[in-house]
């Protein structure tokens, strides 16, 4: 109620999660993020693009860490991630696909405040 108290008209419901978790947006984990965006989406029926989330996230998993606040990750970890991807065998296609629905879940992120723009890996300023 507190919440609602201070932030009256301008509720947001990621802002209200933290809050009642104690988290600020900082604190809260790619993984973590990338989770609650899968059952998002299994609640509004969209179950195919929840699995195509969901098989990239673990693909995604085996070759780094995404139990970190979105700040820590940055653009030489998606480099890294890349170059982990194709020693372990796995397809052009296939790394594209899972670039694509981690790039997405990063837009997710800046679209509901979680982390600013400026953060953005997928991002290069030449």
């Amino acid at each position: 109620m507190k919440y609602l108290i201070l932030n009256h008209g301008s509720e947001n419901i990621s802002e209200l999660k933290s809050y009642i978790l104690n988290k600020t947006p900082d604190e809260v984990t790619i993984e973590e993020f990338w989770d609650n965006a899968i059952v998002e989406l299994r609640n509004l029926g969209r179950l195919g693009r929840a699995n195509i989330y969901s098989q990239s996230k673990v693909r995604i998993v085996k070759h780094i860490d995404l139990n970190i606040p979105f700040r820590k990750f940055v653009y030489r970890d998606l480099l890294t991630l890349e170059q982990q991807m194709h020693m372990a065998g796995i397809g052009t296609n296939s790394v594209g696909i899972y670039f694509r629905t981690f790039r997405t879940i990063c837009n997710k992120a800046i679209k509901e405040d979680v982390v600013n723009y400026e953060w953005y890996p997928f991002c290069l300023l030449l």
